[in-house]
């Protein structure tokens, strides 16, 4: 009955294993999706079904690609300092 009820208010409901094929992803950056709550997670049967309304949010969101671009640390600047002046 709930299964029903949600399928219909949410869009669908899509299992939770099935995400990391449809994203091209790995199961570990799924469940950090899922706690980071871009998804909308609901326990039934002792199965985790995510929303199709905040799957397709998801897709739809803008997202970085790559790693974040690594600040320049202390010493990093000190030296380019330091090499700027040699050379003038």
């Amino acid at each position: 009955m709930r299964y029903l009820r949600l399928t219909q208010e949410c869009g669908g409901l899509i299992p939770q294993a099935m995400l990391p094929a449809a994203l091209c992803v790995c199961k570990q950056r799924v469940s950090q999706l899922v706690a980071a709550g871009h998804f909308d997670v609901h326990q039934i049967g002792g199965r985790a079904y995510i929303t199709g309304d905040s799957f397709e949010a998801f897709l739809l969101s803008e997202r970085k690609v790559g790693r974040p671009v690594k600040s320049p640390t202390i010493g990093a600047l000190a030296k380019g300092m330091k090499d700027s002046l040699r050379k003038s």
